[in-house]
């Protein structure tokens, strides 16, 4: 098999299913217990089957088992799952092999679940009203997947490295929640490709000889065109950037393999939160409204007088 390029694919009608079938076991309880939360979720979901989860328990076993037979997981011990991404954050990309069989197929074949059931089973099961479980930051690490539809392998490796540990990943909550997200992050076939969330939909071509340099290392240290800068600072930087290009502004992010991935959010946060502040004050320009209250067609117009394109790659 040829190089792979390196832009990440999600594959969405996987995440369809993912969204419409599974986000329900990410949802939050309110109250305490001795035994670990996800045990008790998974006890709930095995219920909600006529045959007590029996068939779901082996579509585990039997995807660890094709893992293993394709060289993507070493064993079936927590080690080797941490092992799969922290060789992400090493290479940039996910896997080298491709998995031949989806998971999220495999359980659509066994049928809808008793939502209902599983409702009024996990209602009873107490969970501690703490916004830091690893089951709420992993949902956390999930959604944020989910809405910037793309993402680099390395800030989502490190982002379910920062929640799990070894122990963690041989639970049948884990494992399921891995095998969706490998689903949804892996082109079957092709492997994956690596790139950063856009922030729209970009002009086919674009001269990007002047770009603004936005650089995070590997300590989470923030630069401009190799300065360090405060956070605090990058919003204006880019603002001022801006209005100074306002024929054709580049942003280009690089980040090194090994940026966190909170820290990397954190960023883009900041790069949206500009780009959102220069299309406001156009639209206030143009029309006297905000973006918001815009029509679409409005707001494409404003979207066209005020361009800004994103680019993206690793820092060397």
């Amino acid at each position: 098999m040829g190089k792979r390029s390196s832009i990440l694919c999600i594959n969405f009608e996987t995440m369809k299913i993912f969204n419409a079938f599974f986000l329900f076991v990410i949802t939050t309880s309110c109250v305490e217990s001795q035994e670990r939360v996800e045990d008790q979720v998974m006890d709930c979901l095995y219920a909600t089957y006529d045959d007590g989860g029996k068939a779901f328990r082996e579509a585990l076993i039997d995807h660890e088992t094709d893992l293993i037979t394709e060289n993507v997981l070493a064993d079936g011990s927590g080690k080797s799952y941490r092992v799969i991404f922290e060789n992400v954050v090493k290479t940039g990309d996910f896997l080298s092999t491709p998995i031949t069989n989806s998971f999220s197929e495999r359980i659509m074949e066994l049928g809808q679940p008793d939502l209902v059931r599983f409702q009024e089973c996990e209602d009873a099961i107490v969970e501690p009203n703490n916004p830091n479980t690893k089951r709420k930051q992993l949902g956390k690490v999930l959604d944020s997947i989910m809405s910037l539809r793309d993402m680099n392998p390395s800030l989502v490796a490190n982002g379910i490295l920062s929640v799990l540990d070894e122990s963690d990943f041989e639970m049948d909550y884990y494992k399921m929640m891995i095998y969706f997200t490998l689903d949804n992050v892996l082109d079957k076939g092709s492997g994956i490709a690596r790139s950063l969330p856009s922030l729209e939909e970009q002009e086919a071509s674009y001269d990007a000889s002047n770009a603004l340099e936005i650089q995070i290392d590997e300590t989470n240290k923030l630069f401009l065109y190799d300065e360090e800068i405060e956070l605090s600072k990058l919003k204006g930087k880019i603002i001022d950037y801006v209005k100074e290009n306002p024929s054709e502004p580049v942003l280009r992010i690089s980040n090194h393999r090994l940026t966190s991935y909170g820290f990397y959010i954190t960023v883009q946060n900041e790069v949206i939160a500009a780009k959102n502040a220069i299309r406001d004050e156009g639209a206030l320009t143009l029309y006297g409204k905000p973006m918001e209250q815009l029509s679409d067609s409005l707001q494409r117009e404003v979207k066209k007088r005020y361009p800004i394109h994103l680019e993206e790659g690793e820092m060397e």
